[in-house]
């Protein structure tokens, strides 16, 4: 037995912006058909997008001093400081924190120093390329 498809726009109500648009659009409008090829290329292109767009879960270590600063700042702007964190690393993540990428970067090299000096100073032994 064939199963019948739903129209999934038989019972559709549009408000009055959506019909104006629809009513916009030319009853003898043609439009392309897709082949199968570009049918499953933007497949592709919408579920990644999807997937980029879903939120995730992450689980990080921070001082407990930047911690407590960012609570505070969160508290003081009445929003949750997961928010606040979220937020300045979408800001980064977009270019739009002034600077940010050039202090961020020496603090990463200072840090980076530091783990260098601190496991040679361990005994441990330096790795040459």
């Amino acid at each position: 037995m064939k199963k019948t498809k739903k129209d999934p726009f038989k019972d559709l109500l549009l408000d009055k912006y959506e019909q104006e648009i629809e009513d916009s659009i030319p009853e003898d409008m043609d439009f392309p058909k897709l082949t199968a090829k570009e049918k499953v290329g933007f497949t592709k292109v919408a579920s990644k997008h999807k997937e980029l767009k879903r939120s995730k879960r992450i689980n990080i270590r921070i001082n407990n001093e930047d911690l407590a600063k960012v609570r505070a700042k969160a508290n003081k702007n009445s929003i949750p400081y997961q928010t606040l964190i979220s937020s300045i690393v979408h800001k980064y993540a977009e270019h739009d924190i002034n600077n940010y990428s050039q202090t961020l970067k020496k603090e990463e090299e200072r840090c980076l120093l530091k783990i260098l000096t601190s496991g040679l100073q361990n005994g441990e032994k330096q790795h040459t390329t």
